[in-house]
Order: C-alpha cells, then structure tokens, then sequence
C-alpha cells in the first residue's frame, strides 16, 4: 500500500486546543513533514510495493499493493479465504472479483479517487499539483499537538491532514468520501532506504466498520511497470443448458413484501433466493451448511442503515436460476433479517442475488408477467419504453429521476420492498417534503434500522413516464448507502412493480416499459405503526407515529403484537407479507391482540389515510 491508500474510516476529534499559528502556512508544514519522513529519499523513488495483513470482520485477510508514487494509480489485492479481489485505480476506480471488472463513474467515487490518487503520490508536496489548502483549528490526538490542514485536490473530494506538532508525520487523515467521512490512524513508521513509511494504519469508517492493517514488507520502487497496475481479464462465467433466453418465474403477489423470489441451485443443490439488484451473492448460514458449504475470510459490509455487519465468504460452485448457470461463484455468508428471510408463511429465503447475475446476464423483470428473463447480452434489445443510461459506483445503477420538480440521482433497487425514497439532503437542497412528514422507524436491512418520515408527493417521472401521487419516504441516515452525498434517493419494488425493467449491465442502460398497473393508486401506511419480526411469534412494534390510529388505541413501541385480524402470527407461520392483504386500502376496523411485559391487551385499530 502506499502510505495513505488505504485511508478509510470515520472522523473521530480529539480535545480542541487554541490553534497555532501556522505562519508559514499549509505548504510549509508539508515541506516539513517531507523532511521528517527521509526529503531527498523521495526524489528516487517512482513506487511502493507493500504486502502484509488486514483484518476486517474480525478475520485477516492477505493483501499486496503496488503503487506508481508520481501518478498515484495502484493496484491492490486481497485475498480473504475463498475471496480473491483486485482493485485498483488508473484514472477510474476499478474492482474485480468472480470474473467481472466493474468500474466507478458516480460523481461522489470518481471525486474520492482523485483525491485517493492525489494522497497516494503524497500531492501536497508538489506545488504543482493543484490543490485548494486550508488551516483548520489545531486539535490534540493521544496527548499530542496536532496541526490540520484540509486540502481539497482539483476534481477531488476533500481530506483533513493531521500533522504532529513535533514530530511533523501525518498521524492522521479525514476523508470525506462520498458515504461519509473516513479515517485512519498511521502509526510505527519505520525506515526504509532513508523513506519513512507507517507500518499499521487502523481505519473506521461511517458505519464504525474497523480495518486494520498491518504492514509485512515495504520495497521502494525506482518505476513501475504499466503491467504491475493492469486491471485483470474479464472472465465471462454466464452460460445457458439449452437455448436462451432463460424465462423463469418469480412469486411476487399481493400478499407478500414486494421482493422478487426465484427457485435457484447452488452447486446443485436447490435454493430459494431474493433477486435484489442492490445485493450481490449472498447466502445465510444455516443456508451454507445445508448446502455443505466451507466458510472463511471475512469483512465488515454495510446497507441501507447506520451500521456495519461482519460476514465470511464460500465457493459456492455454480449458480443456476433456470437454464442459465454462474460458474465459480464466491458469495458472502450472513445472517439476513429475520423479516427478510421469512417475509411469508410457507417461503423462507435462503439468501440473494444480484450484481453478479446482473453483470453476467440482460435482465428482465417482468413483473406484470412475474417473469425474471436472463438473457445474452447479444441478444436483441428491448423494444418499446424509455431507455436511460445509468451511472454506478461500480455495484449499483443509478438513473436520473425528477419528484415534485426536482431531479437527481436514484438507486433502482428490487431489494426495497417501498416506493421512492428521498434522502433529507435533496429533499433540504430543493426545498420539498419539508413539512413534518409522518415519522417512523423502519426495519431497514443489512445495517440495522432506519429512522424516515412518510409524505405523499405531487409526482414524480422515471424514464419518460409520470407516476402521480407518489408515496415518498424521507430519510435521515447518517451512514451507509442511503448517506451518500452524490445519491439522492431509492426507487423500491412499489414503483418498479409498475414497468417491465430491462437492466443492460454491459451497454449500462436500463429500460423501463409501462404496464397496466403504472397509474394505480399508491397505497401508503394506514395504521400509524413500523413493525418488525425477529422471531415466529410475533410482529415488533419498532415506532408508534403520533395522532394516528395506533397511536389512538394506546399502541407502543415494543408491543408485540400475536394476533391480527383473528389470525396469530404464531399459529399461522405470518411474516411482514402476510399483513398486505389485510391491512391494504382497509376501511374497517382491525382488531389487534397486544402482547406488553406478561399481559395481553385487546386492541380495536380504525386505520385510515396518513398522507
């Protein structure tokens, strides 16, 4: 690694002191910090070649960086048990693993990897490598004085330099990356030739995910070699048994929570699993031991909430969703939210797929249909509808979308079993849903819950069509995918259900066909509660919205609701789905049977219209 390419983790502030004065100035202090880590022992040296250990998730991971120090592009690989990842920047943030090389082109990543590039050939010392510089107050770390400087390379996110008072080392670094801010710790430097490079940086990020890393070997490089920074080969694993394309069908009714199931085999072996173009190969444990399957490795991953989630990782051989197959797949292994995976009786999800599919296959969700449709991406195009280019970065596709007069970037997300959501920054930024709102708390996913409040917008246009009356969630997430500061917003299964959705991962476009569904009313929240399911038992009362009907009758957060509509959820196997049919446009009463501490409360709901 070089000795600031792996800097990613979360601000945390020592004791403010008085400022100094930093008369000199930014450059100066840099000027500085270049003498204390070897000057003119740097005037030779074209790269870095590091290896060593990283743990994330609890579990080490192997790794090998080669970075070129006058451009800042590198490459880097980790090898994590059965996970085997390349990534890299050569002007464009690169990623490749299970065959497929993506790449970064959302505004927020290509920003932070200038500014990655630019901290990796240590830019600041080269005045002409332009950059904005500016003193911040000075703070203390550990006891120590320490000068910051915020530098903001051109074209670049922003980063705050932590320099020692005394010693004038980088102890230090903010970045403030597109999903928040990031920092790492530098620590042991030793000497190398007469360079000085830190031997354990330890990162936080946003969802206060740990990384540390642990430096075995460091060799300073006089050049390297174009072919030491290549992006590998992509190796094309998607196929077909028979004739394509592979039409297969999907369970997506009205009583269940939007998600997109298909009947799947790994290795062989038989699997039920959630097509979720936000997620990747994911399988639970109990999934991975009934297929047999070994785990190892490890990292932190994040989603939609405020945390991180520590997984492990399988060969999963083959992945076969009809007549197509994914040979050679790696996927993590994780639990899922109880609601998630038992979102109905009688379906219980075994895990996900999504990017790698995604990458291998046109895809087709069909979901007037409720047929999923992988085909080459040879294959004829779509015919009829809109078609947009997306940006990405490197996973997800996010395509322009206008509600109520304002236009930005959304996710198009199967996974999200809501509407449209809206993050508060764009809502804030153009001056829409700022009102109250109806607040809850909602489940969320991987990453834990998630604080939003309801609104029901005037409309909102997705390709070339116009969807009246959205409803709108707006959130306040602090952290993880739904922070992002280039990412406005999520299109969920309730406005994606209303198209024929065509994703060319490989021409990067998505094409959108109306169905006869596309002006149908949009059915939001009528009883005034977030529920939650963490076991068969019961429904979670997560937050109680005030002046609405459960609010009314008394309803608390943390109730545990065993009874609804005369059905309990124990005796009947009910998930979250099960409750659509019968709270969908309800009008009568819904009676309820309310479980607090060891007493059983009869409750009378009277739902009605929140937005």
């Amino acid at each position: 690694m070089s000795r600031f390419s792996l800097a990613l983790a979360l601000l945390m502030f020592g004791t403010a002191v008085p400022a100094s004065s930093q008369a000199a100035g930014p450059r100066a202090e840099f000027a500085a910090e270049h003498a204390a880590v070897g000057g003119a022992a740097w005037n030779s040296v074209g790269g870095i070649l590091t290896s060593g250990t990283q743990v994330s998730g609890g579990a080490p991971a192997s790794f090998r960086q080669v970075v070129d120090h006058r451009t800042g592009f590198s490459r880097e690989t980790v090898d994590s048990g059965p996970l085997h990842d390349v990534s890299g920047f050569d002007g464009t943030t690169w990623d490749a693993h299970n065959g497929i090389v993506s790449q970064a082109d959302l505004p927020g990543i290509v920003a932070d990897g200038v500014t990655g590039a630019y901290m990796a050939r240590d830019g600041w010392w080269n005045a002409n490598d332009a950059a904005t510089m500016t003193a911040l107050p000075s703070q203390t770390l550990a006891g120590r004085s320490v000068d910051v400087i915020s530098v903001v390379p051109r074209g670049g996110s922003p980063v705050d330099v932590w320099l020692d008072r005394s010693s004038h080392l980088i102890v230090r670094t903010v970045q403030h990356t597109d999903s928040g801010d990031v920092t790492s710790d530098y620590l042991d430097y030793r000497t190398t030739n007469g360079a000085r490079v830190p031997y354990r940086i330890t990162t936080v990020d946003p969802t206060q995910a740990h990384t540390d890393v642990t430096v075995a070997s460091a060799t300073l490089l006089r050049a390297v070699p174009k072919a030491d920074l290549q992006r590998p080969a992509t190796d094309p694993r998607g196929s077909f048994s028979g004739a394509p394309p592979a039409v297969v069908p999907f369970r997506l009714g009205s009583i269940d929570t939007g998600h997109v199931v298909v009947d799947a085999t790994f290795g062989g072996k038989p699997a039920t699993l959630i097509f979720d173009t936000g997620g990747a190969n994911y399988l639970v444990p109990d999934a991975a031991r009934r297929l047999g399957l070994v785990t190892g490795g490890g990292a932190d991953i994040s989603g939609v909430g405020n945390a991180s989630q520590a997984v492990s990782f399988a060969n999963v051989g083959a992945i076969d969703v009809g007549s197509s197959r994914l040979r050679d797949q790696t996927a993590i292994v994780a639990p899922l939210p109880y609601f998630v995976q038992h979102e109905r009786a009688g379906v219980t999800a075994d895990g996900l797929i999504g990017f790698e599919t995604l990458s291998a296959f046109r895809t087709t969700f069909d979901y007037a249909a409720r047929t999923l449709t992988l085909a080459p991406f040879d294959s004829p195009p779509p015919t009829g509808g809109t078609t947009v280019h997306f940006v990405s970065e490197g996973v997800h596709a996010y395509v322009p979308v206008t509600i109520d007069g304002a236009t930005g970037l959304f996710g198009l997300d199967t996974g999200d079993s809501g509407a449209l959501t809206v993050f508060r920054r764009f809502a804030r930024a153009h001056g829409i849903f700022s009102g109250p709102g109806v607040p809850f708390v909602a489940a969320g996913g991987v990453g834990g819950t998630l604080g939003f409040s309801l609104y029901r917008g005037t409309s909102m246009t997705i390709g070339r069509t116009t969807l009246p009356a959205p409803v709108v969630t707006v959130t306040d997430a602090a952290a993880g995918a739904f922070a992002s500061r280039s990412i406005d917003g999520n299109i969920g299964a309730r406005i994606l259900e209303r198209f024929k959705v065509t994703f060319d991962f490989r021409a990067r476009t998505v094409t959108f066909v109306p169905n006869d569904r596309v002006n149908e009313h949009f059915e939001a929240n009528r009883t005034g509660m977030s529920l939650n399911q963490t076991d068969p038992n019961a429904f979670v009362v997560l937050s109680v919205a005030p002046n609405s009907p459960a609010s009314d009758v008394g309803i608390r957060a943390g109730d545990r609701i065993v009874t609804v509509d005369g059905r309990s959820v124990a005796g009947e196997h009910l998930g979250g789905g099960d409750l659509t049919p019968i709270v969908k446009n309800r009008t009568a009463d819904l009676p309820l049977v309310i479980r607090r501490g060891t007493s059983d409360i009869n409750v009378v709901l009277k739902p009605r219209e929140l937005v």
